[in-house]
């Protein structure tokens, strides 16, 4: 597994502003076919991810008027995950499988570029 993670990014990143709302977040997950999108301040930096089972979690406890809310009211995690860029795809199964979570916030140069999602080292035999 000399492969680095950024080699097996998908195109599409699903990236939201805190600022976004929760219907624009999912609008964002469906289109990258990712189960999060990954949230960024107004200047770019990362401010944490939002999952799918954010949204489910929310919408049982507060129903539907969340999907107009802001994902800074509603809530998100802050300190997400994160895997460099440049390193080996090794460390991101290790991440994987020692943090038991379903995705990983891809960084390079301290800026999100996409997020790793573990169907994706799935398909590729990586995880089982």
């Amino acid at each position: 597994m000399t492969i680095k993670v950024k080699a097996v990014l998908r195109e599409n990143h699903a990236l939201c502003q805190v600022s976004s709302t929760v219907q624009e977040a999912l609008v964002q997950m469906t289109a990258s076919r990712l189960g999060a999108v990954t949230l960024v301040t107004e200047d770019g930096r990362l401010a944490g991810i939002f999952t799918d089972g954010d949204i489910r979690r929310k919408l049982q406890e507060r129903g539907p008027g969340i999907l107009g809310q802001d994902l800074g009211a509603v809530g998100y995690t802050h300190d997400p995950i994160t895997v460099n860029a440049d390193a080996l795809l090794f460390e991101a199964v290790k991440i994987f499988k020692e943090r038991q979570i379903d995705n990983i916030v891809v960084l390079e140069n301290n800026q999100p570029i996409g997020i790793l999602d573990i169907q994706d080292l799935v398909k590729m035999g990586l995880l089982g």
